[in-house]
C-alpha cells in the first residue's frame, strides 16, 4: 500500500511489528535505518548494506528465498516473544546509529578531505 508523502513515518514505523524488506539489492537503506531508530526489528534479504546496519535486530534471509521469508515472518509473529526479542534488539541498534547531525558531520568530513 502506498499511503503518499506522510509526517507520520516514525508513528507507522512504531507500531509495526516488523519492516519486510525483501530487496534484491540495497546500499545504505535509510528505511532500515528509520525503522531500528523506532525500535522496530525487521526481515530483510541478505544484500548489500543491509547485513552491516542490521546485525542482530530482525532476521536475515537469502535473496529470493520465499520459503525462508515466509517462514522468517510466521517466527516472528507467532513464537513468544520473538517480536520483543527483536524489538529490544532493534532498539539497541537504532539507538547506534547516526543522528542527522553525525550524518552532515561525516558527510562534510569526506568533502573537506
Amino acid at each position: 500500500m502506498l499511503l503518499g508523502n506522510r509526517d507520520d513515518v516514525p508513528d507507522l514505523l512504531g507500531a509495526a511489528v516488523a519492516l519486510l524488506m525483501p530487496s534484491r539489492w540495497e546500499g545504505q537503506p535509510l528505511t532500515l535505518r528509520e525503522a531500528l531508530m523506532t525500535g522496530t526489528p525487521a526481515i530483510a534479504s541478505e544484500v548489500g548494506g543491509i547485513p552491516e546496519i542490521l546485525g542482530d535486530a530482525g532476521i536475515l534471509v537469502p535473496y529470493g528465498d520465499v520459503k525462508r521469508f515466509r517462514e522468517a515472518v510466521r517466527e516472528v509473529l507467532e513464537s513468544p516473544g520473538a517480536a520483543e526479542k527483536l524489538a529490544e534488539a532493534a532498539t539497541r541498534r537504532g539507538r547506534e546509529m547516526p543522528g542527522s547531525d553525525d550524518a552532515v558531520t561525516n558527510v562534510l568530513g569526506v568533502y573537506r578531505a
